[in-house]
């Protein structure tokens, strides 16, 4: 009982034992102490990136407004140029194939189509971009309950965050 055998088993399962345990902590198995775990926002309004996006996509929507107002200057002018060039009793059925005919009418029509669909198409960006960042909203509070990530919102103090 108790040989030396029996102590070579004990140090050798001892030895493995250990191996074992290097092994893990070294290939990351284990969280190491002083690993910084990455820092997400979990209230997008503190993100400033976020917010840029937001403001860069309504500058567009009124940049792209304000020439469809202007077009749409233009198509009144058009309007009541072909008007004027109308018997004062023609209907309005008159006044319509009247601008049917007109080139610059039929230009102004295309262009105004050309800016509805520009701007439902900026719109629908920032639709979609509002969408993909609540869901990482979402994912951010997951991991920050789950012990993954660190909330780092700081709430913006005169549009700077403070530090």
């Amino acid at each position: 009982m108790g040989g030396v055998s029996d102590r070579k088993a004990h140090r050798s399962v001892l030895f493995l034992l250990c191996c074992g345990l290097l092994f893990a902590g070294g290939c990351g198995c284990w969280k190491q102490k002083g690993e910084a775990l990455p820092e997400v926002y979990t209230n997008r309004v503190n993100d400033t990136a976020y917010i840029d996006s937001i403001l860069t996509n309504h500058f567009r929507q009124v940049a792209v407004g304000q020439a469809r107002l202007q077009t749409a200057g233009l198509m009144t002018q058009c309007v009541l140029r072909v008007r004027a060039a109308l018997p004062p009793d023609a209907d309005e059925e008159a006044l319509e194939a009247a601008l049917e005919a007109d080139d610059a009418w039929q230009k102004l029509v295309a262009l105004a189509q050309k800016q509805d669909a520009e701007s439902v198409k900026i719109y629908n960006e920032g639709v979609e971009g509002i969408r993909i960042r609540m869901l990482e909203e979402q994912q951010a509070l997951r991991d920050v309950q789950a012990g993954k990530a660190t909330a780092v919102d700081k709430p913006l103090v005169g549009g700077v965050r403070p530090k």
